[in-house]
């Protein structure tokens, strides 16, 4: 923890510093094991996962603005995604989507497969899964050094698009956000805290 996050917290700050990335183009289908494959998936089948991790993400069901979608190694998930569209998403509101965007919102590769590429080859073919279903333009959001997830994104070709720092002051009913955009325009808003 860095001098600056120790004195915040001190103070009763907290702060989020994140990096959102974005694909608008369909990606380049890769080559993969013979024993990987990827299909959609729901909240009960990630119920029957092995991994404690994977069966967590049951929970991002939502309807029909939810899209699940899994990794399997020998017919096991191993790896899997959500993405939220819609109402679904605008409930988080953390960043504004279009009517044709989706937010992939979580993903998690099970422990034991952990750098073998499997969260890269997963956002890859989910991402063209969701282009396919008419969403131009995808976006992720990561902590801002999270240097697994960066580099898994960025590996499956999305681009980086934004940087968000929240700032939260316990004292005042508000918090301050700052938003860099890549094309260096910064926006800079206080808004009220999201209700509890």
């Amino acid at each position: 923890m860095s001098v600056i996050s120790k004195v915040l917290e001190a103070v009763g700050v907290s702060y989020e510093i994140y990096r959102i990335y974005a694909q608008d183009s369909l990606p380049e289908p890769r080559s993969s094991p013979p024993n990987l494959t990827f299909k959609r998936v729901d909240g009960t089948a990630l119920s029957l996962a092995a991994d404690r991790q994977i069966r967590a993400l049951e929970s991002y069901d939502r309807a029909t603005e939810a899209f699940g979608f899994g990794a399997f190694i020998d017919g096991q998930i191993q790896s899997a995604c959500w993405y939220w569209t819609g109402k679904t998403y605008a409930q988080r509101g953390f960043w504004p989507l279009e009517a044709s965007d989706a937010k992939l919102v979580q993903i998690v590769t099970a422990n034991d497969f952990r750098g073998r590429g499997l969260a890269e080859a997963l956002v890859v073919w989910s991402s063209a899964e969701m282009a396919r279903a008419g969403f131009s333009r995808r976006y992720a959001r990561m902590w801002h050094s999270n240097k697994s997830s960066i580099r898994a994104f960025e590996k499956a070709g999305w681009r980086s698009h934004a940087f968000v720092a929240t700032l939260s002051f316990p004292f005042i009913r508000s918090f301050l956000r700052l938003e860099k955009i890549v094309n260096g325009r910064l926006v800079v808003a206080i808004k009220k805290p999201p209700r509890e």
